[in-house]
Order: structure tokens, then sequence, then C-alpha cells
């Protein structure tokens, strides 16, 4: 294994020259391995002898990775024509920022695969079709109809579609109902449509059954369509319900929470109850909906029957979740975080997977390409929903979907796609979520989950995207589907995330355009939201958590856990005065092996001795916060900051559009 730390602007390594014959005319591929949390915003491979200008494979940017991820680069079809091969010398630029961690294993070079070599044949002309989709998405939420339906109510057992038309005497106006699966921004017929008749003034109001044939069309979408000519063409953008019913209240009110201490990714464990001593008022759960959701019965499980179909649950995963959100929901406000497991080969794909969702993916984004997966899909949230609504089983207030969506590829995976194609299809999950949680809590909220790079990366990738762009996006579907209550759960970690000391970030900017936002400049998220087109239904602010993030201890020094303390102190001085920010769930409480050498937790890494490790300063630090003992508690860390009061730790100034340049 090899580990570097990228300095200067032009970071790489050179290679010695290896003997002629070691590598075989064939071999262009070089594969390997790497860890690296910040990702590179490029990697090219330059080969010779001589290395020189022009003889090199541009790889791209090798996107931000918390496990060990495959990569493997084809020299030959990556070199623009100049690969003369074999090679038997090689440069490896690790792109143009300082201060990135990489870790690389397993290099060597290989012939293509056949898995490789029929990818290849049919990569163009499926990223065509895509790029055509994508086109497509933005045409639709660009255009501007001449109809438009203004709302969509459900009201008891009836559902109520209001909107307004202007006459076409050529052209029968029709309603189309499209499934969760339908994307009205294609062309072609609408598989249910009926006949519509409007006003005089172009108005029309009609009432329909809530229930069609077992299926509840709260869960439809509506759009108008005309029919000329035997021909069929959009006439509005399609409208979802947002006047809902309101939901019985179950168990006591939720109370008001007195501080935004908060811890990520919790389990239940022997020590479990430490984190009421820590004094967490709010908590992340990750549930993985295909480890206690089943299409069939298997050993273990009960029945589960939805709107005419039949499931299964498996037992003893629905009895820990039961466990875990009676546990933490006795003095915590709960998040969950649904997830659908990646499938480990095509036999074990579920229902429940996208279908072009693959490895390196640690997670899939759900299958809402078909009837049978949107439906299993919102089987699984319905049964979450009611069951965890604040009754005997606990409550979650609010829903994170699904993880990291800018880096989808690695956390919510669907394959290569373009961000349109990621974006239409994110935003019917979370549509799907809310729709589901409102049914049974009036007050429960979806969250985009965005990482901290903001504007990076630069250029265009199908694997990683920006995260302001995503959430305008967001903002855009709300605007012409109509709007509904959701929150960003953003992961401000530093830039670097081997580097705790966040003050000292070089590339966060205090601007709308800013590659990143971290602790140091979290203040352009809020006020990013306070923006008119971010807020919900144009008046109210959107919530904000803060869903995971930490800082490293770079061992167990105590000089290494007052840094990391010190992070915390001043990450709560920046988010306290911020008036969209309601938590900040710590990344982690336990330091884990799995991490890649990231020590972010509270406690130190279990051994034999200590099965739940040891706390560390931040702990009781982390502790005092918001408390009485804060002052006393936290003032060792203004001397490591480098201030006098921390007072001058947030942000007053003015937060521009764009970053101005001299």
């Amino acid at each position: 294994m090899y580990s570097v730390l990228t300095t200067g602007e032009d970071p790489y390594v050179t290679t010695l020259t290896l003997p002629e014959g070691t590598v075989s005319p064939r071999a262009v591929v070089l594969a390997f391995e790497y860890f690296c949390p910040d990702g590179l915003n490029h990697f090219e491979v330059f080969f010779g002898p001589p290395i020189r200008g022009g003889n090199s494979a541009k790889g791209g940017p090798l996107p931000p990775s918390e496990v060990w991820r495959p990569a493997a680069l084809n020299l030959k079809t990556l070199a623009d024509g100049k690969w003369g091969g074999p090679a038997r010398q090689f440069r490896l630029d690790f792109g143009s920022l300082p201060g990135v961690q990489l870790q690389l294993r397993n290099l060597h070079f290989r012939e293509p695969n056949p898995e490789e070599l029929a990818e290849a044949e049919n990569a163009r002309a499926l990223l065509k079709s895509k790029e055509n989709d994508a086109s497509a998405i933005r045409a639709y939420l660009e255009r501007e109809y001449s109809a438009w339906i203004a709302a969509v109510r459900i009201d008891g057992e009836s559902l109520t579609i209001e909107g307004r038309a202007e006459a076409d005497g050529e052209a029968e106006l029709h309603l189309a109902e499209l499934q969760m699966h339908e994307e009205p921004w294609r062309t072609g017929p609408r598989s249910n449509t009926t006949p519509l008749q409007t006003g005089p003034d172009g108005g029309f109001r009609v009432v329909l059954p809530r229930y069609q044939a077992g299926h509840d069309r709260l869960f439809s979408r509506w759009q108008l369509v005309r029919k000329k000519y035997g021909t069929e063409a959009a006439a509005s953008h399609a409208r979802h319900a947002t006047e809902l019913p309101g939901a019985e209240i179950s168990g006591p009110p939720q109370q008001p929470r007195k501080t935004k201490n908060g811890m990520g990714g919790v389990t239940l464990n022997p020590i479990a109850g430490e984190l009421q001593e820590l004094g967490g008022e709010h908590v992340t759960i990750n549930i993985v909906l295909n480890s206690f959701f089943r299409s069939g019965a298997g050993p273990d499980t009960i029945p589960y029957e939805f709107e005419g179909h039949s499931y299964a649950l498996a037992k003893n995963a629905l009895a820990g979740i039961d466990r875990t959100l009676l546990f933490f929901g006795n003095f915590a406000e709960v998040s969950a975080i649904p997830l659908v497991g990646m499938p480990k080969n095509a036999l074990d794909r579920s229902l429940l997977n996208h279908p072009e969702a693959r490895a390196p993916g640690v997670y899939a984004m759900p299958n809402l390409t078909t009837p049978e997966g949107v439906h299993a899909y919102r089987a699984a949230l319905a049964f979450l929903a009611k069951r965890y609504a604040g009754g005997p089983y606990g409550r979650i207030t609010h829903w994170i979907l699904h993880n990291e969506v800018d880096q989808a590829f690695a956390w919510t995976n669907m394959g290569e796609q373009p961000m349109d194609i990621i974006m239409d299809h994110y935003v019917r999950s979370m549509r799907l979520a809310y729709l589901s949680a409102r049914q049974f809590s009036p007050s429960a909220k979806v969250f985009i989950s965005l990482t901290h790079h903001w504007t990076a990366p630069e250029g265009t990738s199908l694997q990683h995207y920006r995260p302001k762009e995503m959430l305008d996006r967001l903002a855009d579907y709300s605007r012409l589907e109509g709007d509904f209550e959701w929150g960003v759960a953003y992961h401000p970690y530093p830039q670097g995330l081997f580097q705790a000391a966040t003050w000292n970030d070089k590339r966060p900017s205090f601007s709308f355009d800013s590659p990143y936002i971290t602790p140091k400049n979290i203040e352009v998220l809020d006020a990013y939201l306070h923006r008119q087109p971010l807020l919900y239904r144009g008046e109210k602010l959107r919530t904000v958590l803060l869903s995971e993030q930490g800082f490293h201890s770079k061992d167990y020094s105590p000089e290494s856990q007052q840094l990391q303390a010190a992070a915390l102190v001043y990450t709560w001085h920046k988010i306290r005065p911020l008036s969209t920010i309601e938590a900040f769930h710590n990344h982690r409480w336990i330091d884990n092996q799995g991490e890649g050498g990231l020590l972010p937790g509270l406690r130190t890494l279990p051994d034999a001795a200590k099965p739940f490790g040891e706390r560390k300063s931040g702990w009781s630090v982390y502790q005092a916060l918001d408390t009485p003992g804060e002052e006393s508690a936290s003032a060792f860390a203004k001397e490591i900051i480098g201030v006098t009061d921390f007072a001058q730790i947030p942000y007053r100034g003015p937060i521009p559009e764009h970053l101005e340049t001299k």
C-alpha cells in the first residue's frame, strides 16, 4: 500500500523505468484501489520514456471515497491517439490541490477484461441515450406552458384538482394521471387520460375519488395534455398533491429541543445510555430497507399486506429497529436515513434496487423505474412511517434521503448518470417518502443529503455532482410540480477530512460560488437558504440538519485530542446564531477501523480490554456545550483557534453571489 500527501499545485510521482518486456503490449489497463475522502479533482497518467507533455491519459477526477474503491484506466483509449505502448515509465499526477491524503494499493497492469470490452462497445450509444434524456428533462423544467395545474388537494376520500388552460380550438384537453414510474418529460401518449372541460375563463375544477382499484391516488401526479390530429403533447408540468389531510398525532406531543447537540449513525449497545449523559437531543439512525423488507416469505419472516400485494418482514431485523427507536426516542429527536443495500450480485437484487446499481456503490438508489419497484418502495416506507409515527414503537420526525446524493456513485448508486437523471429519480424518492410520512405525522419532513463540496468539482461527471446545482434543481421541481416541506441534511466536514483545524481551510470563501462549505464558511449555507427561491412556499425557512461531520484526531496524544475538541468549540460558535440549523449530528461516537485511518470519534478505537474505546478530551467538551459549564470547558480553545474572544468566530460580513477577483 502507498500513502500520498499532495503538496503544491502540481503534485505527482514518477516511477523508475521498467525493464523491457515487463508489461505486455496488450496490458493497457492500469488498475488499482484507492481511499481518498477528499477525492482528486483530476488524475492523469503520463507515459514514456520520455515523460513529456501530450503523452498522457486523462482519467478525469477520482471521486471522493471513504471506502477502498477500485479504479481502472484504459491508457490506450484515454490517450487521445498518443498511445504507442507498451510504456515502461509513468508519472502519476494527483490533481492540482495540496493537502489531499490518498492511499493506493494493488497497482498493476492488465489486459481489458471481457466486461470492459463489451462495455466499451455499448458505452457510446448508452451515453448518447442518457444525454438525450437529460436534455429532455432540462427542456421540461425550463418550458413555460400555457396551461397549468394550480393545486391538487386531498380531503378525506376525495381528490380535487384545479387549474387553468388557454383555449385551443383544434386540440382536445385531457387530464393525465401518472404513476411515479412514469416520466412527464417524455414524449408520447400517456397511459391514463380523461377529457377535460374548462370554463369560459379557462379554469377547471375536477373532483375524483382518492382510491381507485386499491391504489391511493395521493401518490399519483397529474398533467395536462393536448390531443390533436392523433398526436399527444404535454400542456403543463406535472403536479403532485400538496394539500394533504391532517394526520392524527400518535403518542405524546413532541418536546422542543434545548440544544443542537446530536450524534450520527448511532446503534444500540451496552453503553448507549451515555449519549443521554453526553447531552445529545438529536440522533440519526440508518435503516437499510432490504434488511427487514422482503418481496417474499422466508425464514424468520412475518407477512405484510399492502394495497393487495403480499410482502414479508424479517422479525429479528424489525425487532432491532424497534428497540433502537424506543431507546433513543425517549430523549432525542430521531432522524432516520432509509438506505437500499447494494446487491452483492445479480441474484441478490431485490425489487428495491435500481436496475443499474452496481459496485463499487455502497448503497443503491431505490428502483422507481417499474410499477413493481415503486410499489415495493412505497410499501416499505408506509410500514416505517405508520409504525414510527409516535406510538408504542417510537417516532421518526425527519427522513434523510438517502446518503450524499452528490456522491451518488458511492453512496446512492444507480450507475453512471447525468445529474439531470439522478435528480429526476431522487426527487421522486423524496416525494414518496414525504407523502408516506405525512399520512401519519403532520410535521414530518424530508431532507436532501449533501456533502461539503458545494460548487466543486468543476466540469461534468456521470458519478458525482455539485450540491449547489442539486439544491437549485430541487427548488425548481418544488416550484413547478408543487412545493413540499423538505430540508437540507448537510455534511460540512473540514476541507480535508484529515485536518481538524477547519479554520485554516483555504478553499472555502464567503460567497455563493464557494467551492466548499465547511465549518469555516457555514454561514454561506444559511444565507443561501434565506433566498426567496429556496423558501418553503415562498415564506418559510427550510430546516438544516448538519447530519454527518466530525474532526479527525491524527493520534491519541493530548495535543491531537485538544485540537479535535477545539474544532468542536469553533463549529459550535459558528452554528449557534444561524436560524436554519436545527441540529449538529457529530460523526462519530466511537472510532472505527473501517474509515481508512480517520479517527473522528469522541471515543478511541475499541480493543479487547476496552470494547468501546475510552473517552477523548472532546467527549467532555462536547458534553459541556450549551450548558453552564461551557465557558470553562472551552476556554482552552481560544489559543488553538487563534482568537481572544469567541465572538470573533462567527462571520458577519456580506455574502455576494460571486467571489470578487482582484
